[in-house]
């Protein structure tokens, strides 16, 4: 491959790629599946910065991460004190939507002060 259609296939290539989104809000709803591996989360917000996923949730869940995941339960911990406290909440996905198409994977969570 020349270097030109090098370029032009790395351009289409960024172009089309997901980006990870984030946001920051009070948690509202989370959901623990039945099987007690998936968690849903929804967070109180209007802005959410880059959406990877195909549509939205009709139950305002944004983000999703499975417990059997390294460090999901801390995630779990952080966003139920997050909840529990009142306290904002920012979560920054991956850019993917693997565990349902409507929600973004979380990447990590972090309390706000």
């Amino acid at each position: 491959m020349n270097h030109k259609a090098f370029l032009i296939a790395l351009g289409a290539a960024l172009a089309t790629s997901t980006h990870a989104g984030d946001s920051i809000g009070k948690v509202g709803q989370i959901l623990v599946g039945r099987m007690g591996s998936q968690v849903y989360v929804e967070l109180v917000t209007t802005q959410y910065n880059g959406w990877p996923c195909t549509s939205i949730h009709p139950n305002g869940f944004r983000y999703a991460f499975l417990l059997s995941s390294s460090g999901a339960r801390e995630i779990l911990a952080t966003v139920l004190a997050a909840q529990t406290s009142g306290k904002s909440l920012q979560v920054v996905g991956t850019g993917a939507c693997t565990i349902n198409t409507t929600m973004e994977d979380v990447g990590y969570v972090v309390l706000q002060p």
